[in-house]
């Protein structure tokens, strides 16, 4: 008796686990290339002899072919239909509408997550490179690296979705006409690459603007969607200039030297100084000159530089210069000596000024007897 129990009691357990299953083939884990015919087959159980399933497309997905070779066997009803997914990197749903054995209405539901779009944005899906700016000065030619990992499929809208599919390996990049991305001269046209270029800039265009890159889904076609665009923008910087030299010039045909600070290679310079009686600029097309004192007149003038690089041309300075007179004495301009009280004076003056002097040594002397010291 114990062993025909066990085998009814087996009978019925595979009985009521046929009863529950439903199955979907292919199953709702599996990945599609959109715009694809695929055939799919589903078995639900305990639905009413004779009456109708209905599908139901919701999102995007385009069924093909309705419910076809309906037939219910008492135990489950399996059907088959047609359908594709549209380049859509979202979740797109297939849903059965029917009436079980009791009479009761049913549906079933089958989410698809994993279709391989890259329409939408998604994170598996993006281009994460290992620069995110390009720096290049005005008038020079670098190169710079641009690399990344390959992306995967992601569904745009459930960021639950781990990445799937095969890495993507085909790309495309923009650049600035006449810069080069390896070997190839950009003539404003998208250039298909993979993920690890080299980009040689020209001498001049670019600033303000961006390199674009895009994912291409050649693992499904070359015509469908492609992915998000990853920007990195792009500055050529103009040179930082300056005048560095002393600010004063002492003696007549003494000389200064002067250098102009940041002067991009191959840029041409041409200095001047203002009132050029009073001082004149030797070796002129430097980025060092000298400037000498012509006169032994108290005056300042003003030097500074035209430098034109590849494209743009700039002023630097002006920078100031004291010209002084070179001489080690100064003569009163005005001076008073008065008693306060008996055997006691006060001074009272001031001597010339002179550019550039900072420091002034005074001296005391008894002029009643020329020979004694200054104290």
């Amino acid at each position: 008796m114990k062993k025909i129990f066990s085998l009814i009691l087996y009978f019925m357990l595979c009985e009521i686990t046929l009863y529950s299953q439903k199955l979907v083939s292919p199953n709702v884990n599996t990945e599609f290339c959109p715009l694809v015919n695929q055939s799919f087959s589903v078995t639900i159980p305990l639905i009413k002899s004779g009456s109708t399933v209905t599908l139901v497309a919701i999102g995007t997905p385009i069924i093909i072919s309705g419910v076809s070779g309906l037939s219910s066997n008492g135990v489950n009803t399996t059907f088959t239909y047609v359908a594709r997914f549209s380049d859509d990197n979202n979740t797109q749903s297939f849903r059965a509408d029917y009436t079980k054995n009791d009479y009761t209405p049913d549906n079933f539901l089958m989410d698809y997550k994993k279709i391989k779009s890259l329409k939408f944005f998604s994170i598996p899906s993006t281009i994460n490179t290992n620069i995110a700016t390009i720096n290049s000065p005005i008038c020079q030619i670098t190169t710079h690296n641009i690399s990344f990992s390959n992306i995967l499929f992601g569904n745009g809208f459930d960021g639950f979705v781990p990445g799937y599919g095969t890495a993507v390996t085909d790309y495309e990049y923009l650049l600035p006409i006449n810069w080069k991305l390896d070997n190839t001269t950009s003539t404003g046209a998208w250039i298909t690459a993979n993920n690890n270029v080299t980009i040689t800039t020209d001498l001049t265009s670019g600033s303000n603007t961006n390199i674009q890159i895009r994912a291409l889904n050649t693992n499904c076609g070359i015509t469908l969607a492609k992915s998000s665009i990853k920007y990195i923008p792009i500055t050529r910087t103009t040179p930082v200039l300056s005048i560095s030299g002393q600010d004063y010039i002492c003696n007549q045909g003494h000389i200064a030297i002067f250098t102009a600070n940041g002067v991009p290679a191959g840029a041409s310079i041409v200095w001047s100084v203002s009132n050029g009686g009073l001082a004149f600029v030797g070796n002129n097309n430097s980025t060092a000159v000298t400037v000498s004192k012509a006169s032994n007149i108290v005056s300042f003038v003003n030097i500074s530089a035209i430098v034109t690089d590849c494209v743009n041309t700039y002023t630097i300075g002006p920078k100031e210069i004291a010209l002084g007179t070179g001489r080690t004495t100064s003569f009163f301009s005005f001076h008073n000596v008065y008693c306060v009280i008996p055997q006691r004076a006060y001074y009272d003056g001031a001597v010339e000024s002179f550019t550039s002097v900072t420091n002034y040594h005074w001296f005391a002397k008894d002029m009643s007897n020329p020979n004694n010291q200054f104290i």
